[in-house]
């Protein structure tokens, strides 16, 4: 057997091409060398192989089993429909942190009615989930996601192009990250970090003991129904909402130099403002807080 046919059967045995892939490159090989006989002895080296790996997984899963029981599928499916465009449905033992990653794509948060994580994509062009530690690691190239989780949790998510909408949730720390598209939903939780490059952000947080709501360009529509100090940097000429419960203790046009427009920074306050520091930084765009 030749040193290129060996590599393919390393590269099907890890688990980074599927037998598909590894069928054709095989063939390629020994077309090149042998012709027909090539292509038999390929189908028939990966039928062997085939039959080889599933009794080698099967026993790599009884041996996971005995070892790390609640992570089987978080092991031995990672990378197993990589490349293939379909529906996905998995269940994962919950983590302390659920780290989130989607190319194009939207994403739906909601509460599980267990503690454990299902995930659901559709049309998931590629997508690889690992379990390491204390973090569930999940990547999406494309297509629209349904997660849910139990509360308390560490979130991570970050869209290239799509939306985030969360249904009332509790969580720990949630970070979001999108490059063109919206945050839409209710929260509570501990921490929040959510960034926009272009889009809207319309949400109530139910509590925050801080915030960050890094915006670049959009709109911003906010609830917040606790006491909460507020910082606010605007462009001078966006239209800023605010409710008459907010205690407004300053407000400024700061000058910028280079020719860029004037910024404005507002310092307000929900009743005492001692249950969340929020601060919301729009490139460009308007806001409103209720």
């Amino acid at each position: 057997m030749s040193t290129e046919t060996l590599k393919v059967l390393e590269m099907l045995e890890e688990g980074r091409i599927s037998t598909d892939e590894a069928e054709r490159l095989i063939q390629a090989l020994t077309t090149s060398r042998s012709g027909r006989k090539g292509k038999r002895e390929a189908r028939e080296s990966i039928e062997n192989i085939s039959r080889t790996i599933a009794g080698v997984m099967d026993h790599v899963k009884d041996h996971i089993a005995r070892a790390v029981p609640d992570d089987i599928d978080a092991y031995v499916n990672l990378g197993k429909e990589f490349g293939k465009e379909s529906k996905f449905e998995g269940t994962y033992p919950a983590k302390k942190s659920v780290n989130l990653s989607v190319g194009k794509g939207d994403v739906s948060l909601s509460q599980s009615d267990d503690d454990k994580v299902h995930v659901k994509s559709s049309r998931s062009k590629a997508r690889a989930i690992r379990s390491k530690d204390d973090k569930l690691m999940i990547k999406i190239g494309r297509g629209d996601t349904e997660l849910k989780a139990p509360d308390n949790l560490n979130f991570k998510i970050k869209i290239g192009n799509g939306d985030i909408n969360v249904e009332e949730g509790k969580m720990d720390n949630f970070a979001a990250k999108v490059g063109m598209g919206d945050i839409i939903g209710k929260y509570a939780v501990q921490n929040a970090d959510f960034a926009i490059g272009s889009g809207d952000m319309s949400f109530t947080l139910s509590s925050c003991s801080e915030g960050k709501l890094n915006l670049g360009k959009g709109d911003v529509n906010l609830e917040l129904p606790f006491n909460a100090t507020i910082s606010i940097n605007v462009s001078e000429k966006a239209d800023v909402f605010l409710d008459d419960r907010l205690k407004i203790e300053s407000d400024d046009i700061i000058e910028s130099n280079h020719g860029k427009a004037n910024r404005r920074k507002i310092i307000a306050k929900i009743g005492d403002g001692d249950e969340g520091d929020i601060g919301i930084a729009i490139g460009f765009g308007d806001l409103s807080i209720s």
